[in-house]
């Protein structure tokens, strides 16, 4: 099966690329800026977001894996956000559906559900995204679903992907590495953490699943609805260190993080607190995967302990702790 993808240069996207390949798919990646490298892997230089461009390299392809994302904070402004999460994967869809692809799985974003929830949340929550990103992660769920009459269009909004090779998570271990990481609030919003090879494993169990009705949504993420303090502290476990024995509200360290980002977006000094480091306690999003399980059969096999040891050794063996 010939599957095209996009994003393979980021963490979870090599993941992806390299279990392909193991599975012996025949794996072509669009690439933007940065080459995944990938063993295995056709990689094609992305000259346009126009669907004409991606016409031209979708014959014989069976699904496409729309990985790619603009994500978080980023300083980039709104233009450039919708363009590479609402543009492109919305032209590529189109592209997809005029070259008789079979189906389009689109990696959302938890981050759609907004502020979240202190239950459960499904995948008939109403989303509610807060900042530039989570808006144009939904905008870009909402383009391809335009198309879902005319090709299998699959949405999976995973919760958050952890592990080996994820360096933007790692500014998490290293201020708690530093001895000096203290709770932000209460502590007790609860997070879905997903290890990155279960999420690999559900691309796999979307890829071979036949029968899915086109439009689907699935929530991908662990076993374990998880506080925020117990992660912090299973992290601090990993690395032998203790977290500060105190909590800080939330509501002066967001005024106070609006403050510093203004700052660092004039001179370039970067600050352990941000606005962005401050949603992982600010925002609560415990999944639900009934769905996927019951459906696709998906079951996550990493808890959240063992995932982090495996993380950790990895940035240790890096040199990065």
């Amino acid at each position: 099966m010939k599957v095209l993808t996009t994003g393979g240069s980021g963490f979870a996207g090599k993941h992806v690329l390299r279990r392909l390949v193991k599975e012996g798919f025949d794996v072509i990646n669009l690439v933007n800026k940065t080459y995944s490298e990938v063993e295995g892997v056709k990689e094609i230089k992305i000259e346009s977001y126009e669907s004409g461009f991606f016409e031209n390299i979708l014959s014989g392809v069976d699904t496409v894996v729309h990985l790619a994302a603009a994500l978080g904070f980023k300083k980039e402004n709104y233009e450039y956000f919708y363009k590479t999460n609402v543009v492109f994967p919305g032209n590529l869809a189109s592209a997809a559906a005029k070259s008789g692809v079979r189906k389009f799985i689109y990696i959302s974003s938890a981050g759609v559900y907004g502020k979240g929830s202190k239950i459960p949340i499904t995948e008939e929550f109403p989303p509610s995204p807060v900042d530039k990103y989570e808006k144009t992660k939904f905008m870009g769920e909402k383009e391809v679903l335009k198309l879902k009459d005319k090709l299998n269009v699959i949405i999976i909004r995973p919760g958050w992907i952890y592990g080996p090779g994820d360096r933007r998570t790692f500014k998490l271990y290293r201020a708690i590495n530093s001895g000096k990481f203290f709770i932000a609030g209460k502590g007790d919003g609860k997070q879905s953490p997903i290890f990155v090879e279960d999420f690999v494993n559900s691309i796999l169990l979307l890829l071979k699943k036949e029968g899915l009705s086109s439009g689907e949504i699935f929530n991908i993420a662990g076993e374990e609805l998880i506080t925020t303090e117990r992660m912090v502290k299973i992290i601090a476990d990993s690395l032998n260190k203790k977290i500060l024995p105190f909590k800080i509200p939330l509501l002066p360290l967001i005024f106070i993080s609006y403050i510093l980002d203004f700052i660092s977006n004039i001179s370039g000094i970067s600050f352990p607190l941000t606005r962005s480091s401050l949603v992982f306690f600010e925002r609560s999003k415990p999944l639900s995967i009934e769905k996927a399980k019951s459906i696709l059969g998906y079951t996550p096999l990493t808890t959240f302990e063992e995932g982090v040891k495996k993380a950790v050794n990895w940035y240790k063996t890096k040199g990065m702790l």
